[in-house]
């Protein structure tokens, strides 16, 4: 049988990756795992002449302009913040209008993420995530001084601006386009790595300054939430589901405020655990994914 890479494209462009692969794999340097894994990824990464990488590069570009910008201009207090959060936060889903806009048409990308035509059982799973994770944050999290039990509902409607529509171009774009190459799981540990880069400028710069505990804390949070909007995609193929979750969860954290201690990492450790049987599951069959749609 003739060896996979060598049906690899080698365009100047990706020449030396493929010179790379090619010597390690001839000299055994890495064993038949570790092959599949770097041959599959490279490849879902350039599927569709190098849509995803392009989108990649266009959702940090957006995103971290404005987040510079504002940080070097110091604005911080609203409502002149919004300016700039608001358009960071659509970063990911005007990338994505450019990276398909030859692709398809503006009105299904809009049909594929705005569809409220969602069977019964979607919205129960949709429930049962959204109950689950207000007991969670609310068990593992202080309170903020002054708030109320309802307050991350009326915090929803500004979470979708500083949260929720990231997931127009997360679900209605990359996780779809990258698993036609890969399966679920390994697609949302690539993206909880490529989330906490897209993060950067709100980790290193006074927009949001963290210390090292709590950024190795975020890491975590970024991939319990990538595991968990990857199976809510995975069983209801709804990104405006998705989008609300995302919202709910910053509003529950705006208000509750887990710390980075055992209870929190616990708590959603849990959640990340079930989110990714989810996913294995799906992939396997024993639970049925919704139709895809996109």
């Amino acid at each position: 049988m003739a060896h996979p890479i060598r049906h690899f494209a080698k365009p100047p462009s990706r020449y030396v990756i493929y010179l790379l692969l090619q010597w390690s794999i001839e000299s055994g340097y890495f064993d038949i795992s570790m092959k599949q894994i770097i041959y599959k990824g490279i490849g879902a990464m350039y599927i569709g002449k190098k849509r995803i990488i392009i989108y990649m590069v266009l959702a940090c570009g957006i995103t971290w302009t404005f987040n510079i910008t504002q940080s070097l201009l110091d604005i911080t207090e609203a409502p002149l913040a919004y300016l700039f959060i608001a358009p960071a936060v659509f970063g990911p889903a005007v990338a994505a209008l450019i990276a398909l806009h030859k692709k398809a048409p503006l009105r299904d990308f809009i049909r594929h993420c705005f569809t409220f035509n969602q069977k019964i059982s979607h919205y129960a799973i949709f429930a049962a995530f959204f109950v689950w994770r207000f007991l969670l944050t609310k068990t593992v999290g202080d309170r903020t001084e002054g708030s109320t039990l309802y307050l991350p509902l009326l915090l929803l409607p500004t979470s979708l601006f500083t949260g929720g529509f990231e997931e127009l171009g997360w679900r209605g774009f990359l996780q779809p386009q990258m698993e036609k190459k890969m399966n679920a799981v390994p697609v949302a540990f690539i993206f909880t790595a490529y989330w906490t880069i897209w993060h950067i400028p709100l980790f290193f710069l006074p927009i949001d300054p963290r210390g090292p505990f709590e950024i190795f804390f975020m890491l975590g949070f970024f991939m319990t939430n990538a595991f968990t909007m990857a199976a809510i995609y995975k069983l209801t193929n709804s990104v405006l589901l998705c989008v609300f979750f995302h919202a709910w969860g910053n509003a529950l954290t705006s208000t509750f405020m887990p710390g980075p201690n055992w209870q929190t990492i616990t708590g959603f450790s849990l959640e990340w655990l079930v989110a990714m049987l989810i996913l294995i599951l799906c992939e396997k069959g024993a639970i049925k994914s919704a139709k895809s749609i996109g």
